[in-house]
């Protein structure tokens, strides 16, 4: 996945469709809540240090998106 995302970023298309993964993150709380979990195991139980570093991103983008959610949502309210 890191190496995924790293190429998305090189170009403007890739950064949209970034951007858009962010959004379906933000989106989909529930989901997010899946990712969480997985990136903590992954954290957790691997040795692989790309495995390791990808899921400390992965929770990082979660919970950015949670906090970006909970603010747009008290700003509606």
């Amino acid at each position: 996945m890191e190496t995924a995302r790293a190429i998305l970023t090189t170009t403007p298309q890739g950064q949209a469709v970034d951007a858009q993964f962010v959004k379906w993150l933000m989106d989909h709380q529930k989901e997010a809540d899946v990712f969480t979990t997985v990136s903590g195991l992954v954290e957790q139980l691997t040795d692989n240090p790309a495995a390791r570093l990808t899921a400390q991103e992965i929770a990082q983008r979660v919970q950015q998106a949670q906090q970006q959610r909970t603010a747009s949502q008290a700003v509606a309210t």
